[in-house]
């Protein structure tokens, strides 16, 4: 379900006393607990910086960014920081929102034609990516967390700070990215695949030793055959399985966020390409079986409106599932999240 928020831009002087203790607690809360890092998160930056409060209809501060003026932090470079949800608005497309209203308002306030540099957490590149962000460097370290500098690039001629016209999501005008599962869903696939081989090849010993007693099989496993061979080869056949159809199952399986459909590619034998229009989509779910928690990854469901069209996209790590899910209820507007 998506949450109601209006933004409020406010100057470090300007913000209430009560607004600011709700803000750092809220950076407190994910930043140093939730992620389970301490550090030192009151800096003096956030006397030069805007601050964009999300506001729930209850007055609760429910997302947050800081904005930093040009060559405050980068020489060159407008700044966005200290971006962050509440969880209880998480999965409702609010990062989304929230990043696209700091954008606009980092250019309002100084100017469309600075680029803007953000320290992105390398969980959430691919977010950062659909808002049109690019690698600016190496990776680094910051507080024991992997980052990459990324770096939004200025408006284009004629744009006004805030009001362009630019295409919020660049990179789906422009060549579509066939995006690959996690590598660890190939391990999950040879697990299940495993457990599938270990009781049909117990079924075929079974079958095998005890039918040659009851004499139900004598006319399928000829007596001259050595004993063991029925299953030896059911255990071949599920051997050669497992090694060779994970990994082709793997290169095949592809998806991509297009203009106005999710594509999926997926098949061995039989190639299939489903394409889904957003305007279709009814309602999007994430689920994990006991493997899947295990292994940390996520399959993510697409239900649409008519049956049998929905689509599914198995071994998405956890974050990616819902920087996803998030991606699809903005292209869809109308579509609410699941629980």
């Amino acid at each position: 379900m998506t949450m109601r928020i209006q933004y409020q831009v406010v100057p470090f002087h300007e913000l209430e006393t009560t607004d600011l203790y709700d803000v750092l607690k809220l950076r407190m809360e994910v930043f140093v607990v939730e992620q389970d890092c301490p550090y030192q998160d009151l800096d003096d930056l956030d006397r030069q910086a805007l601050h964009l409060l999300g506001r729930a209809e209850s007055g609760a501060i429910e997302s947050y960014a800081r904005l930093l003026p040009v060559g405050s932090v980068y020489a060159g470079h407008a700044a966005i920081g200290r971006v962050i949800t509440s969880a209880r608005c998480r999965g409702t497309g609010e990062g989304r929102r929230l990043m696209e209203e700091a954008i606009r308002q980092t250019r309002r306030a100084f100017g469309g034609g600075v680029p803007i540099r953000i320290g992105a957490q390398d969980h959430a590149l691919d977010f950062y990516r659909r808002l049109g962000f690019e690698v600016a460097g190496e990776g680094y370290l910051e507080d024991g967390i992997p980052h990459s500098p990324m770096v939004l690039a200025p408006e284009t001629d004629g744009a006004e700070g805030g009001q362009g016209t630019e295409d919020p999501t660049p990179e789906l005008a422009g060549p579509v990215e066939l995006r690959p599962l996690h590598p660890r869903v190939r391990l999950l696939w040879r697990l299940t695949t495993g457990f599938r081989g270990v009781f049909w090849t117990a079924l075929a010993a079974g079958i095998e030793t005890f039918g040659r007693d009851l004499a139900l099989v004598d006319a399928v496993i000829p007596e001259a055959l050595p004993p063991g061979w029925f299953t030896a080869g059911v255990a071949l056949f599920w051997a050669l399985i497992l090694l060779v159809i994970p990994g082709v199952r793997y290169r095949r399986w592809r998806y991509a966020l297009r203009p106005d459909n999710l594509w999926i590619r997926r098949g061995i034998l039989v190639h299939r390409v489903s394409v889904i229009p957003y305007g279709r989509l009814q309602f999007v779910d994430t689920r994990q079986g006991p493997l899947e928690r295990w292994m940390g990854l996520t399959e993510l469901v697409v239900h649409t409106a008519a049956p049998g069209t929905s689509g599914l996209i198995p071994g998405l790590e956890a974050e990616e599932a819902e920087l996803l899910r998030e991606a699809l209820a903005r292209f869809g507007p109308d579509v609410p999240d699941a629980s």
